[in-house]
Parts: structure tokens; C-alpha cells; sequence
């Protein structure tokens, strides 16, 4: 009825088959599980959402970045390791930067600049994703308790002072 060259024919597509459906299996598992293991924790803090200390977060959708993420919130900071002259960004989602790796966070760039220049000053962000200047203002005295800058910088765009101020939270 079939030939012994369809029947090896329809073997081997079959066993192709299978061999591509158990790597995509095996990769949406692996998948489910780094997402689990490695998703951003965050906590409520005075009508805030921020990340835990320690927590990273992994994202896809713009790009292949992971973020981590250190005391209150912020990216870039280490209370055991900072210097007397700290420079704190505040801002929206540009300076929280989960599109990009750690090492390519503005202010990363900006502390990696200060220090070839022979000025050891840390550089940290402290970001708010969709925030405007109400929420920065809002935000300002929290940060200057936490980590006691000696400059902040607040990172305002074309939003600032449009949609984002009509936004009811």
C-alpha cells in the first residue's frame, strides 16, 4: 500500500516534529521558571509600589535587560559602600531604566564618567514609573531621609508637563 521510502519519510518528519514540540515545551518551562524564580518583588510603601531590596527583574519586551535593584527602590545605591557625596536621580520610568542592564543606567554611565575624572561620587536612581513633577516633589523628602544626598537631580520630559499631570492615581 505505501512504499517503505514514505513510510521512513513520514517517520522522520513525525520524529522532527516531536523533537521540535519537547524543545518548545522544555523552553516555555524553562521559561515559567525563571520567571518565578527570578520576578521582581515589591512592597507598598507610603501609597508606593517598590522593589525589595535585593530583588532583580527580568525584562523582554524592549530589549534583553535585568535590573537589580538596592536600598528603598533605587538602582545604583549601596548604603554599605557609599560615599559622603552621593548624586540621587529622581524621575519616571527613563530613570528607573528596566529596558537596560545596571551597567547602562544613565546614572551608572554618569558614576563610571565622575570616577575616570578621579571624582569618587556615587551615582543612584530613584524613579517612579509613570510619575510627574507632583509625585518628584512628593518623593523628594523621602529620598533626602533615606540617603541624605549631596545633589539631586530630577529628570523631567515633554509628559512631565502634560498627560501625566492630569492623571488621577
Amino acid at each position: 500500500m505505501f512504499s517503505r521510502t514514505t513510510v521512513e519519510s513520514f517517520s522522520k518528519n513525525c520524529a522532527l516534529l516531536l523533537f521540535f514540540l519537547g524543545s518548545l515545551a522544555a523552553l516555555v518551562t524553562v521559561e515559567i521558571g525563571l520567571r518565578f524564580v527570578h520576578r521582581e518583588r515589591r512592597i507598598r510603601f507610603e501609597g508606593h509600589s517598590i522593589p525589595v531590596s535585593g530583588s532583580e527583574s527580568r525584562q523582554f519586551l524592549e530589549g534583553l535587560s535585568i535590573a537589580h535593584w538596592t536600598d528603598h527602590g533605587s538602582r545604583g545605591y549601596s548604603s554599605g559602600n557609599s560615599t559622603n557625596r552621593p548624586i540621587m536621580v529622581i524621575g519616571d520610568s527613563f530613570v528607573v531604566g528596566k529596558e537596560v542592564n545596571d551597567s547602562q543606567l544613565f546614572s551608572s554611565v554618569l558614576q563610571k564618567q565622575l570616577r575616570a575624572n578621579n571624582l569618587p561620587i556615587d551615582v543612584f536612581s530613584c524613579g517612579v514609573p509613570g510619575g510627574n513633577i507632583a509625585d518628584y516633589v512628593g518623593d523628594a523628602d523621602r529620598y533626602n531621609q533615606w540617603f541624605s544626598p549631596t545633589w539631586t537631580v530630577v529628570v523631567l520630559e515633554g509628559d512631565d508637563f502634560t498627560a501625566s499631570m492630569l492623571r488621577k492615581r
